[in-house]
């Protein structure tokens, strides 16, 4: 995704406690928002946050990369879909990347690769259901 060092900026929790923090790296391609920690009920609302900054975003890939992931709850599948919508809207494409151990067999769960493009970063991937 060709990223320029000066256009990475990164968001830690507001409180500086347990929540999410994001990492924003945007490239030529498009744009990878890196997750770190958990996305709950507390925490959805500081994704759609970083998402709204993504003015940058129209019609390019959005790459969220669940790695550093930890925890998922459904107000936090629920945010990822608002995520999705958001992305399409300006024309982009939102593609999910990796996600820890609970994340990754919530989101299997509640069967949300039908709902967005995911490749866990162990090689599977799923494209969501048109």
């Amino acid at each position: 995704m060709g990223i320029d060092p000066s256009d990475v900026e990164s968001l830690e929790p507001p409180d500086g406690g347990v929540g999410l923090s994001a990492t924003v790296e945007r490239g030529t391609a498009g744009v990878r928002v890196m997750v770190e920690g958990e996305l709950d009920y507390a925490s959805a609302p500081r994704l759609r946050e970083v998402v709204a900054g993504l003015n940058s975003a129209r019609a390019q890939e959005v790459e969220l990369d669940l790695t550093g992931l930890t925890f998922l709850d459904l107000q936090g599948v629920r945010m990822l879909v608002e995520v999705r919508r958001t992305v399409e809207q300006a024309g982009g494409h939102l593609r999910l990347y990796g996600a820890g151990r609970q994340p990754r067999w919530f989101a299997r769960l509640v069967g949300l690769e039908k709902l967005l493009d995911v490749d866990d970063g162990d090689g599977h991937r799923s494209k969501r259901d048109p």
